[in-house]
């Protein structure tokens, strides 16, 4: 496999991000607790918000990181950049249609989203630590494309209705190209790939279950 990007221009990228965002990163960090907390104690605005929060992250992703960091060293990430605004504009349009819903429940769907958001927080910069990608030169917490889709995909185990599926397409294409930094050197998208595959059958075996949704 030929690609025109190595393992030290990725961490390059990955540290004149950080060292320029580190305080967004900060407030996605909250964020994402925040989405964690409204999914136990659920309101009125719950869904709206988780959706916003969403839309947000991909959005910021795809123009910051991929487009003004990532696209001048490795040009197809405009490409990608396009595709992460696109997913933030589904995302929005859900906030306003109120196609998702999102409730923890204590069954193996909701858990292992859980799980899948803390890799998407935690796990990256732990696991990018032991393998020497030390900050700055890590995956960013949440606001890195891989980031972003493993915590897409534990935010949607924790919806408790059916949504449109084409909200899986851009995220689910994106986890299955995780294998192109992985054979880079970021082993830390190792979770990436499974959170993508093994949320999307999930999902789909779950929502077949459903009688009441979307």
């Amino acid at each position: 496999m030929k690609i025109s990007l190595t393992l030290d221009q990725m961490l390059s990228v990955f540290e004149t991000y950080n060292t320029a965002t580190w305080f967004v990163q900060v407030i996605a960090c909250i964020l994402g607790i925040t989405a964690i907390f409204l999914t136990v104690k659920t309101s009125v605005y719950t869904n709206r918000i988780i959706s916003a929060i969403l839309s947000f992250i991909w959005l910021w992703t795809g123009v910051v990181f991929c487009i003004f960091y990532w696209a001048p060293v490795f040009t197809p990430s405009y490409g990608y950049g396009v595709l992460y605004i696109i997913q933030a504009g589904m995302f929005f349009w859900a906030l306003f249609r109120l196609k998702l819903s999102f409730r923890f429940e204590m069954n193996e769907y909701s858990v292992l989203g859980v799980l899948f958001i803390i890799y998407s927080m935690i796990g990256y910069p732990l696991v990018g630590y032991f393998l020497d990608h030390i900050y700055p030169q890590s995956v960013s917490f949440i606001l890195a494309p891989c980031p972003v889709v493993v915590f897409t995909f534990g935010m949607l185990l924790l919806t408790h209705i059916k949504f449109p599926k084409y909200l899986l397409i851009i995220p689910l294409f994106w986890s299955v190209c995780g294998i192109i930094p992985v054979y880079l050197g970021i082993l830390e998208d190792i979770g990436l790939v499974v959170a993508g595959v093994v949320s999307t059958i999930l999902i789909l075996i779950r929502d077949r279950k459903r009688r009441v949704g979307f």
